[in-house]
């Protein structure tokens, strides 16, 4: 675990070889990595995002699209976020 300057204790984005060496792409988002102190759970929210969302690796293109384009994406998600009360 180290040190970034977060709240909690995260693993580092460039680990040595081990088992969690696998939980980082391209980059890392501080919320995924906020998760690694549970390396099952960063994990599991990859493969759900690459199904639901849009995958890590793709998340800072503003182009991607598929049903719907990522504007309408985050238009839906800041709706729901909204009528759920969920407040990040």
């Amino acid at each position: 675990m180290g040190n970034i300057g977060a709240f909690i204790p995260v693993i580092a984005s460039a680990p040595p070889p081990s088992p969690n060496e696998n939980l980082w792409g391209k980059q890392t988002v501080n919320v995924i990595r906020a998760l690694s102190g549970v390396p099952d759970a960063v994990r599991d929210i990859k493969l759900l995002a690459d199904v639901q969302y849009v995958s890590l690796d793709d998340f800072e293109d503003p182009s991607l699209r598929r049903t719907l384009s990522r504007p309408q994406m985050e238009l839906i998600a800041a709706r729901v976020s909204a009528v759920n009360e969920c407040f990040y």
